[in-house]
């Protein structure tokens, strides 16, 4: 039977964050990182949803996003931590059980530990930490907000397969890459949207390891149920990002995957949907009650 799906907009207090949800049964919130959108999970919400899940998928504002936020919003980690932490209550999930990749997975260690009455348990898959915020390898993308024309260009390139796959690009992100469709809707906004590019120079201004060893310092006061994913092959953040993750967050278990950049649900969706489900199952969450639908 063909998986439901509904799109709708919530208004949270810093704007409008498009959302989707598929399935029905024990709701999971999952984040993406900066340039993509919630389509990145699409291959495991497929493979998920089916098993007896509600995902709800907002595409936050990030960069891929379609509706600018208005201007002055607060884009800094701590300002989107916060921006989660009011998606959750305005989708009545609280406590949440979240899983994250690539930036989301920055943004939820602040969730932990600046707004920690929010979740009840998290995956945080590959993604930024410590002092990889940004990782060395996009450390020019700090850049671009001083650049005439720089995130045009940045669209442009995620639109050439060719130069898309390339190191200096997002080739060392996946092992499979993102598809045609995906690679055009992540650029639209860039591209299209004044108002887009306007909070992604904000974003991007706001990136810094202090923030993601600031929340590092608090790990020993998080107290829920963690487990940390991370591909093996990561040329992005290294597996001793997730090792480190494992042992300093007290409560969180490490499981590694082979032949797996940074977007696990890209390069190893089966695998990763499994390890995913025998969380849930077994230390994960407990359901969160029934949430209606903005």
């Amino acid at each position: 039977m063909p998986l439901t799906e509904h799109h709708f907009t919530l208004s949270l207090p810093q704007g409008p964050v498009e959302v989707r949800e598929v399935g029905q049964g024990r709701p999971l919130l999952f984040l993406h990182g900066a340039f993509s959108d919630s389509s990145l999970w699409d291959p495991v919400v497929q493979r998920l949803a089916p098993l007896g899940y509600r995902c709800l998928l907002p595409t936050l504002p990030l960069g891929a996003h379609r509706q600018p936020l208005p201007p002055g919003t607060d884009l800094s980690p701590p300002g989107l931590a916060r921006l989660i932490a009011d998606l959750i209550g305005a989708l009545n999930l609280g406590p949440a059980t979240v899983i994250s990749n690539d930036t989301g997975t920055a943004f939820m260690q602040l969730v932990l530990t600046d707004h920690p009455h929010t979740v009840a348990a998290a995956v945080l898959t590959s993604g930024d930490a410590y002092d990889h915020f940004l990782p060395p390898v996009f450390a020019s993308l700090k850049a671009l907000p001083y650049v005439p024309g720089g995130l045009r260009l940045l669209a442009w390139t995620m639109r050439q397969p060719a130069l898309a796959r390339q190191p200096w690009a997002f080739g060392r992100l996946s092992r499979r890459g993102m598809t045609p469709e995906q690679a055009r809707q992540w650029s639209a906004g860039l591209l299209g949207d004044r108002g887009v590019r306007r909070d992604t120079r904000a974003l991007i201004r706001g990136f810094h390891r202090r923030h993601t060893l600031n929340a590092a310092a608090r790990f020993p006061a998080v107290s829920h149920p963690v487990q940390v994913i991370w591909g093996r092959e990561d040329r992005v953040f290294p597996l001793h990002l997730g090792e480190r993750l494992a042992r300093e967050l007290p409560d969180a278990d490490l499981q590694v995957i082979d032949d797996s950049g940074t977007y696990l649900p890209l390069d190893v969706p089966d695998e990763l949907t499994r390890h995913l489900h025998a969380f849930l199952q077994g230390r994960g969450a407990p359901p969160a009650p029934h949430a209606a639908r903005a």
